[in-house]
């Protein structure tokens, strides 16, 4: 019987066993989660942190899918090393598992940012359903917290958590896409609904080390200043991919793959963001994959509009668009006052790739048309 192993929890390596178990049935699939939980939907993060939705409303599959499509679920689960010579994988509790096509979608640490502190407790990521849990629970006890955001994922994540009536400090890097995109003609407007929310932005700054002796006491700032802080959260954190390390295996910040997801090691494919074709829809990866490992014609993948939004008893911020993609961004901007409203529209070379909108939701779907059809500037 083949054996497939995913490590780490990731929707993509789910819909891969789903496809595969579909279509062969002499085969053994598992899963090494990571954490104590089953795979997850992370844009619902700030829903789950809002309290708009529970735990089991933002599991990928109910419980009940596991056993029914006979997918082997390891919880909390850490390894050391893989052997992929002998195709082996060996966990710190002296375990091991044995493969003969390993589908790796997350590493088994995450890194944070090279800064004096971060080991200590009360530094979390955003990518993980454990960290936000452990976060929530911290912050019932706590007054305040600093979050250090790159991209919208932290400004999503400052509106969420202010619901809380704490002390929230966001930190905008300068160069950072935040940076750019709350760079405005309005920007005193965009920064006032983040005052309202109890939330004190600072831009142009970064947080340059994490002060106390075990537990996170305070930040200081680059530019000096310290501010009282007992949680301390980040927008981008990177694989660890140690557990990894193959002197066949090509990887860098990311573990790189050809157009099949195969990694420079046969058998061993890589899915999610920890692959450098992540910016395919994690549903799409894994359908994919798991046609393409059962033999059955693979369907072309198409490159989805990322949709990530903020709702709050304020209003609503929707990011669209794959902004990170390369190229210089023009944008173009707009305030109407009487429906306390704003959009920033972001073209490159003359198409339409993006909109931020503030409390104009009813403009969502014309701009995802518009980005979708690859509208130009000229266009009306």
């Amino acid at each position: 019987m083949k054996k497939i192993v995913i490590l780490g929890n990731s929707i993509a390596g789910i819909k891969a066993a789903e496809v595969i178990g579909y279509h062969l049935s002499d085969i053994e699939i598992t899963m090494l989660s990571f954490e104590p939980e089953y795979p997850y939907c992370t844009n619902l993060f700030c829903d789950f942190i809002q309290k708009k939705k529970t735990l089991k409303e933002i599991l990928y599959k109910p419980v009940e899918f596991y056993k029914d499509k006979k997918i082997n679920v390891v919880m909390d689960k850490v390894f050391n090393r893989v052997n992929f010579n002998k195709k082996k994988i060996f966990t710190e509790d002296k375990q091991q598992f044995d493969y003969d096509t390993l589908i790796i979608t997350d590493s088994p640490k995450h890194k944070f940012p090279d800064i004096k502190g971060v080991n200590k407790e009360g530094v979390f990521g955003f990518k993980r359903l454990q960290d936000i849990n452990t976060a929530i629970t911290l912050l019932s006890v706590n007054e305040s917290v600093a979050v250090e955001a790159q991209g919208f994922l932290g400004l999503q994540m400052a509106l969420a958590f202010s619901r809380y009536k704490k002390e929230i400090l966001l930190v905008i890097p300068s160069g950072s896409f935040l940076s750019a995109l709350l760079s405005s003609s309005y920007q005193e407007w965009l920064l006032k609904i983040l005052q309202d929310h109890g939330i004190t932005t600072i831009i142009n700054n970064k947080i340059f080390e994490v002060l106390g002796d075990t537990d996170v006491k305070a930040v200081r700032l680059e530019s000096g200043k310290i501010y009282a802080s007992q949680l301390v959260l980040f927008d981008t954190t990177t694989f660890d991919l140690r557990a990894y390390e193959d002197e066949r295996l090509k990887m860098g910040f990311q573990i790189e793959v050809n157009e099949c997801f195969e990694s420079s090691i046969p058998n061993v494919f890589v899915l999610g963001e920890i692959s450098n074709r992540s910016v395919f829809s994690l549903e799409e990866q894994g359908a994919f994959l798991g046609a393409y490992l059962t033999g059955k014609k693979e369907n072309a993948i198409k490159n989805k509009i990322a949709e990530d939004y903020i709702t709050t008893d304020y209003g609503s911020m929707i990011l669209l668009g794959n902004l990170d993609a390369p190229g210089d961004l023009i944008s173009r901007e707009e305030l109407i006052q009487e429906k306390n409203s704003y959009k920033k529209i972001f073209f490159k070379e003359d198409v339409l790739v993006g909109a931020f909108l503030v409390n104009a939701d009813e403009e969502k779907n014309t701009y995802l048309h518009s980005i979708g059809e690859k509208i130009t500037a000229s266009c009306p």
